[in-house]
């Protein structure tokens, strides 16, 4: 909801965060299996902390959503 609402602005963008959303969370959990086995839950762990906190600095590189009246 936070990053929809970044996207308010441009309705152009809102069908694409939802389709990427969903990607991520697919691909996420397809992967997060085998990466388990083929590393380590510890690593694997990592890894998502390492998207998240991506995921974190481009969220704060956006920029503000334009107040609508």
């Amino acid at each position: 909801p936070i990053g929809l609402r970044q996207l308010a602005h441009r309705e152009d963008l809102r069908p694409w965060g939802i389709a990427v959303n969903g990607f991520a969370s697919v691909v996420g959990s397809v992967l997060s299996l085998p990466l388990a086995v083929l590393f380590g839950f510890t690593v694997l762990f990592g890894i998502g902390v390492a998207v998240y906190a991506a995921g974190c600095l481009v969220f704060l590189a956006l920029p503000a959503p334009r107040a609508t009246t």
